[in-house]
């Protein structure tokens, strides 16, 4: 994986940089991930989503062994696999529950905690991380994610978030999508030596002509006729 996006800062509701801008090139993988979930040490809800699953249990055994014991209990994970049970259990979940909106913050967290998601909690959930770490995709998904952090904003509160991504070979998926928003994603306004990653930045971003160009395809969508309900 190479670092492609480094910090951005969120005071209240405007995200602004602190002096690393979206550059670089670190070798790193699932450990090396994990390290820099963990590396602020500060009592903070990270938001982190990947792909697949399959890396979303990688990552969660990382960060696991990078905590040491007792670390299982300050993680957990959302997936569009986890079954009707696992999702009620979720639900209840102690970690889960400190990510969302609505819950008592009135008192400090102990240690920082991590929940780990695809993008099952882009849309749909209400999610107010502290920090965010995540991989490289298409543009509208990464406006999503970017909107899952401090949503809320708040006088003193601020947040970082650092995305991360593979070189983008001819098998990552959408290439010419995620090497569009890799681009755009550098043409944020500079900000005191970084870049701008507010909501009005990101909002003038997702209006341009570009824009369009990293994003998802849109699916295709089958009329509704009898006889389509008729085969169902």
């Amino acid at each position: 994986m190479s670092e492609i996006a480094a910090k951005f800062v969120s005071n209240g509701r405007q995200r602004r940089p602190p002096p690393d801008p979206i550059n670089g090139v670190l070798s790193f993988g699932y450990s090396m991930l994990a390290h820099r979930c963990t590396a602020a040490c500060r009592l903070a809800r990270v938001l982190v989503y990947v792909r697949s699953p399959d890396d979303v249990a990688h990552i969660a055994e990382a960060i696991e062994k990078k905590l040491g014991v007792g670390g299982a209990t300050r993680i957990a994970r959302l997936t569009g696999t986890i079954r009707g049970k696992e999702r009620d259990e979720l639900a209840e979940n102690e970690v889960f529950r400190a990510f969302k909106i609505g819950s008592d913050r009135s008192s400090p967290l102990h240690h920082a905690l991590y929940l780990i998601s695809t993008s099952a909690g882009e849309v749909g959930v209400d999610l107010d991380a502290d920090d965010l770490v995540c991989d490289l995709t298409t543009l509208d998904s990464m406006a999503q994610r970017f909107g899952r952090v401090n949503r809320l904003g708040g006088k003193g509160r601020s947040a970082t978030i650092t995305v991360v991504a593979e070189p983008i070979g001819d098998k990552v998926p959408l290439k010419a999508q995620v090497e569009e928003t890799a681009k755009l994603l550098r043409s944020l306004p500079d900000v005191d030596g970084g870049l701008d990653a507010s909501p009005a930045a990101l909002s003038a971003l997702l209006a341009t002509p570009e824009a369009q160009a990293a994003f998802s395809p849109v699916p295709t969508i089958l009329p509704a006729t009898d006889i389509l309900f008729d085969q169902w």
